[in-house]
Order: C-alpha cells, then structure tokens, then sequence
C-alpha cells in the first residue's frame, strides 16, 4: 500500500485550499493502479479525503514542517510514501515512480543556486523509517541548518537542507527522463503540447498551474489541472 501525502495551509504565499487537495485525489486515482491512499497533512477539513493533523508546529517558515516526514513518526502513515506538493499537475503514470527499488528517489531540478541543482521535495518517494538522520539533524539545529545549506550554495528551506544533507551520497533521483518536468523547462521552451511520457509538471517557484495565464498559454496545463473550487 502506497501513501499519497500532501500538505495544505494558509498564507499569503499560499493561495490552495481544499479544492486543490481533492483535485490532487483525483488525479492520483486517475494515474495510479497500485493500492494506495491520500492523506493530506493539515489542520483543514477536506471532504473526502483522509486527514491528519500536523504534527509539527514549531517552524513559522512553513516548508519545514516537510522534513518531519523523516522522522520515525511518519510510518503512522505506512510503510512508503509518494509525498506531492499541491502544485504539481500529474499528467501520466505514476506506477514506476513508487515502485523504483529504493528506499528514497526524489525530484532533482536545475537551480539558479551556486550549486546549480536542487533535491526538490515537490517529488520524492519515501520508505518510511529511513533517511531519518534528515529529520534529527533539522530538530537539533533548525533554522541555522537551513542557513548552512543556503551559504554552502542551495537555494530554498527544506529543500536546501535535503540537497545539503545529501550532497555527499549516491541518491536516486527523478528528472526529465523519468517523465517529471518543471514547470520552469516548459516556459522555456514554450512547450505547447504535452511532452511524450511526462508524469507530472513541478511548479517550483511563484507560478502555479491554476494561474489564469498560465492556463490560457497552456491548455495542456488547463485540461490536465481541472480545479475544483
């Protein structure tokens, strides 16, 4: 059983509410065959899907309360995770993503960083219970981790941290050839159709695919996003 986690709260910064949760189920249940489950970490009501409360609340730089995910607590919610930020568009199947014979994958993008790439958390697969040395560094040090990260040359909160922490090690990571996009490639690029074998769009950064002109100049976006209000 495979666990579909995402995250939603409020903010200025962050426009999503529990129409994107539900509309983030659906494309899930339209693109993976495998048993699984949608969870969405939040401390709103979305009708229809499962929902716990965040179980840490300590960080008012939101994304960091992400990292939590690797700590031993997260096998509350089974045994492996595909955590999806609410922005992605998934377009394609999901199937190969969850079943890569690793105990952690995630989405490696370009980045206007020093380093120039990131470990994005908008993608990553997760066996539960590893990778937890992630989690037990960031509740020791916490923000000057993140700081760390940034002057060592990643750009971000949790994903600097992830990038930094495993900037060393051998990881297995997700890009363009697996089918995961970012949204950045696609304006590009002016991609106007649908790349062949492409899962899902990551929208790192300020644009989202439910921003009108981005579904006027991408109705690829437009048809595969569907938000529900």
């Amino acid at each position: 059983m495979i666990t579909v986690v995402t995250y939603l709260w409020r903010g200025k910064r962050y426009p999503y509410r529990a129409g994107h949760v539900q509309q983030l189920a659906r494309s899930v249940g339209r693109w993976l065959t495998v048993p699984h489950r949608v969870v969405c970490i939040t401390d709103e009501i979305v009708p229809g899907v499962e929902t716990i409360r965040n179980p840490v609340t300590a960080y008012p730089i939101r994304c960091y309360r992400r990292l939590w995910l690797f700590s031993s607590d997260a096998a509350v919610l089974g045994e492996r995770l595909l955590h999806l930020d609410l922005d992605v568009v998934v377009c394609g199947p999901l199937d190969d993503l969850v079943q890569r014979p690793s105990d952690f994958a995630i989405y490696r993008t370009a980045s206007i960083a020093r380093r120039g790439y990131s470990l994005n958390p908008s993608v990553f697969v997760l066996q539960t219970g590893t990778q937890t040395d992630i989690w037990a560094r960031f509740k020791k040090e916490s923000y000057d981790l993140g700081l760390t990260a940034q002057k060592d040359g990643f750009w971000g909160s949790d994903q600097a941290v992830v990038s930094y922490l495993r900037k060393d090690r051998p990881i297995d990571t997700f890009g363009d050839a697996d089918g995961v996009i970012s949204f950045r490639r696609v304006r590009h690029e002016q991609l106007k159709a649908l790349p062949a074998g492409t899962r899902i769009v990551s929208f790192h950064g300020k644009r989202t695919p439910f921003d009108k002109d981005v579904q006027a100049e991408y109705p690829w976006i437009r048809a595969a996003w569907q938000e529900v209000a």
